[in-house]
């Protein structure tokens, strides 16, 4: 059966390079700007649902978007605002996709003392975490294995990235034997 995937968190990034006063981007209506807890200013924004971090550097991140283009257009929607308000952000960077987090259902039961012998690059440590930490070299990315068939990548640099490390991990944990039926 094919693992039910979903893409839970796309993180991007631009860089406006240039400095920006985070007092102004502060006075823009829904910003939160409290520079002794944290040292950028927080656009939460509904739709699409997503945060923007700003910091003085002119770096901009986007997190809690489930696609890469729903990040995108989150980003470009602060800039809009910010840029509406006066403040000057000069032209539109390129968004750069820093992270997709995507989680999956195996339908089937993991056999993880295995797994965390016979992959390589894995970190068991029970005591500490439930889940094996698999390191993957192609695709690149983080595969984190648990019991009940549930797994979380983490790192892909696409959305296509991550559904193939989980659909690659599904078929060595198979050709391994570590698949129970659930």
């Amino acid at each position: 059966m094919e693992p039910d995937i979903t893409v839970r968190n796309v993180v991007v990034s631009a860089d406006l390079g240039r400095r920006l006063d985070l007092d102004m981007v502060a006075s823009l209506d829904g910003t939160r700007y409290e520079p002794r807890r944290f040292p950028c200013a927080v656009i939460r924004q509904k739709n699409p649902k997503s945060t923007v971090l700003i910091f003085g550097s002119g770096k901009v991140v986007c997190v809690g978007s489930p696609s890469v283009e729903l990040a995108a257009a989150a980003l470009f929607r602060a800039l809009s605002r910010m840029r509406s308000s006066g403040i000057d952000i000069g032209d539109d960077p390129a968004p750069k996709v820093r992270n997709v987090v995507a989680t999956a259902d195996l339908h089937c039961r993991i056999g993880i003392d295995g797994a965390s012998r016979k992959l390589s690059r894995t970190v068991y440590e029970p005591e500490m975490f439930p889940g094996v930490i698999h390191r993957m070299v192609d695709p690149r990315a983080v595969i984190l294995l648990f019991a009940s068939g549930k797994v979380v990548c983490v790192g892909a640099r696409t959305e296509e990235e991550a559904r193939r490390a989980i659909r690659v991990t599904r078929s060595t944990l198979d050709g391994l034997g570590l698949i129970r039926p659930g």
